[in-house]
């Protein structure tokens, strides 16, 4: 664990939430996770170089699989020098199935084993896929590699009944409480996740509920339900990956963003010296020991599958750095800011760095070109964060045009602020500010301002009068940048908004409330601000094809607004608290109304702990994908990865969920944390790809 002078930071070991295990596991109907590799999945035909009865095989990190008519028999490691066979069997199936070799790579593989060239085997034929032709009627069963995950889907034509599929293990088996079907071998286990099957119409998809049934003498089938029989059906894996992105000491991914072709970035902070690095423009971390608890930001960027590490490289000077925002424009450049304790920060482009006095937490922004080969700028920017910030280390947004946007708290009286903005002056310590600046494609800075507030303010008052530290930031085509988080008193509201005035108890030890507030391009002027009834934080903001906005965080006041068709219309009581619920809120463009809310939590929370939400992302349809934790053993579920609530001792776990646009609807709900006793999770960040 890392601590900065103002909050706690979480995690120890991070997963990218796009999940992948590092044993062998989920082969059968799922899909076989194993430890990353940068070569795809071959599938060799058999000319020799096994035994006869055997069609095809393939390999991959120790584990190797060979297929024959009957099933496949899998020969899984357990150490240097032993390996444990697993075999699986169909059972009534077509035994003169015909196996096919699909999609023909260009490459061969040759066994020149031994002395006599008359038993060499060359130029064997490589496939991406090995289709089991009506393996049943109707049924085909096709194997393929996803990065290093084996998969096989069995696709059911129009007609075709799937409960004929059917196989056997020539292990114990059993179906676990979620619905998981485990395999123990000697040393190690084998784990099939629950299925899905899906339906597809045109480009839409419709899922299907199935899941794994133990019969007579351990066999397994599944259960389908109800479907369209006209159409085909795909039973499926779930997940599409997931990885650790993780040295030997601690990492911390803080934020994850995709681009247009659906390529995963992600930034933080390591300590690890032995980070996972390609390409790197800084190949070692400055700062990073085996004995300090200093660490050096990174990036790191994936391919859509996450199988292939594109780039990866340290950022930072000699000091601490923390990567904790991210962005990407529209020529692939990646933008990062955080915060540093290094003079000798990296400096390029036109960035104008401020000192950065000696053990304060500086505010930096850079821009990597998207090969990760340099730097299109880099710089520390602005001066020093300040101490009420709520946790928000500053985030950052990008326009059409590459401009980039950062928000966040600073007390400090010499940060760099522009002449003719809206807040121009600030007070500095021991008073804490807002600000938003702007810098161009080359580092230039734009404008920096500050968003003044309007309340009496005396030393010692409560953290956050005037000060409205930002949980989400929001850039449009016109360069309106628009901000919501938590406000204490002083929000300078305008006329006509949705609340002007500070809608929770102003009396209260430490007076806060949900806020949206939009700037005009320059800086000079508050387009509109107001106050978010029925909030206490807001912690995500994500704009739709109209320009409303949504907000999420989290609550314990009981007058959201919500809609006459909300999901969940009031709060859920806690049995030892008024405790905390995830909420999320829809404004009109100009912050007047409020066209949607619900509050989003589940009963029997334990330990005084609730449900809030930490990130919010909208896809072509607007509807609604919400990251976060809970607490509640009895957080609503549909369609889950995880559906038992495990955690550590913070108490709490991550939860994810999705709704439809006018919040009326969950279309998705899950926990998603280790299923060890001992497992917990933290949330930290969401983004959704093309």
């Amino acid at each position: 664990m890392i601590r900065s002078p103002v909050y706690r930071l979480f995690f120890a070991c991070v997963v990218v939430f796009i999940l992948f295990a590092g044993s062998p596991s989920n082969i059968a109907a799922q899909t076989s996770k194993i430890a990353t590799s940068s070569l795809p999945l071959i599938f060799e035909q058999n000319k020799g170089q096994v035994p006869t009865q055997y069609q095809f095989l393939s390999r991959r990190n120790g584990m190797q699989t060979l297929y024959d008519a009957d099933g496949v028999e899998i020969f899984v490691p357990q150490s240097p020098s032993s390996r444990t066979r697993l075999q699986i069997r169909w059972i009534g199936a077509n035994r003169k199935a015909t196996l096919a070799g699909e999609d023909a790579l260009p490459g061969h593989s040759s066994y020149l084993r031994g002395s006599d060239e008359a038993k060499w085997l060359r130029d064997i034929p490589q496939f991406a896929r090995v289709r089991y032709e009506q393996l049943y009627p109707g049924v085909d069963l096709l194997f393929h590699g996803n990065g290093d995950e084996l998969e096989n889907d069995y696709v059911v034509q129009a007609g075709a009944d799937p409960s004929q599929i059917a196989f056997r293990f020539d292990r114990n088996v059993r179906i676990n409480s979620l619905g998981d079907l485990e395999i123990i071998l000697d040393e190690s286990a084998i784990r099939l996740q629950k299925p899905i099957a899906y339906q597809e119409f045109g480009s839409n998809r419709e899922h299907v509920p199935v899941k794994f049934v133990l019969l007579r003498n351990g066999e397994v089938s599944f259960q389908v339900g109800a479907y369209d029989h006209n159409r085909p059906l795909v039973i499926d894996p779930v997940f599409g990956f997931s990885t650790y992105l993780a040295g030997t000491g601690t990492d911390q991914i803080s934020a994850v963003k995709t681009d247009a072709s659906g390529n995963v970035y992600v930034t933080g902070y390591t300590n690890s010296v032995d980070f996972p690095l390609a390409k790197p423009e800084q190949p070692t971390c400055a700062s990073c020991t085996d004995f300090s608890s200093d660490s050096d930001a990174y990036v790191s960027k994936l391919d859509p599958t996450g199988h292939t590490l594109l780039y990866s490289t340290y950022i930072g000077g000699s000091n601490a750095d923390y990567g904790y925002s991210l962005a990407v424009d529209t020529n692939d450049d990646i933008l990062v800011s955080g915060l540093s304790l290094s003079a000798d920060f990296p400096h390029a482009g036109a960035v104008n760095s401020p000192a950065c006095q000696i053990n304060n937490l500086c505010f930096f922004v850079l821009s990597l070109k998207p090969d990760g080969s340099g730097f299109n700028y880099s710089g520390l920017i602005g001066g020093a964060e300040g101490f009420y910030t709520n946790g928000n280390t500053g985030i950052l947004a990008v326009d059409a045009a590459g401009n980039a946007y950062l928000t966040g708290v600073t007390d400090d009286p010499t940060f760099q602020l522009t002449p003719g903005t809206l807040g121009p002056t600030l007070t500095g310590y021991p008073y804490d500010s807002t600000f938003v600046l702007k810098v161009d494609p080359t580092g230039k800075l734009v404008y920096s301002t500050i968003i003044p507030g309007n309340a009496p303010q005396t030393p010692g008052e409560a953290a956050y009068t005037n000060n409205f530290p930002a949980g989400g930031i929001s850039v449009d085509a016109n360069g309106l940048v628009t901000i919501a988080g938590l406000a204490g008193l002083g929000l300078p509201t305008t006329a006509g908004v949705l609340q002007g005035t500070f809608p929770n108890d102003p009396n209260s030890e430490d007076p806060q409330a949900g806020y949206l507030l939009q700037l005009n391009a320059t800086a000079t002027a508050v387009n509109f601000a107001t106050y978010a009834p029925g909030t206490d934080t807001t912690t995500g903001l994500a704009v739709n094809t109209s320009g409303d906005f949504y907000i999420t965080g989290y609550t314990v006041e009981p007058n959201l607004p919500v809609s006459g068709n909300a999901y969940q219309k009031t709060l859920a009581p806690g049995p030892d608290c008024p405790c905390s619920a995830g909420y999320v809120l829809e404004l009109d463009s100009q912050g007047k109304t409020a066209l949607a809310a619900t509050y989003l939590q589940g009963t029997n929370t334990f330990d005084s702990e609730g449900t809030g939400f930490l990130s919010i992302a909208l896809d072509s349809k607007s509807n609604v994908f919400l990251g976060g934790w809970t607490g509640s053993t009895e957080f609503p579920l549909q369609n889950p990865f995880v559906s038992v609530l495990q955690t550590s001792d913070s108490s709490v776990g991550l939860v994810l969920a999705e709704m439809n646009p006018n919040l009326s609807t969950l279309l998705f709900g899950s926990y998603l944390s280790s299923t060890s006793f001992l497992g917990g999770s933290q949330f930290t960040g969401l983004t959704i790809d093309p």
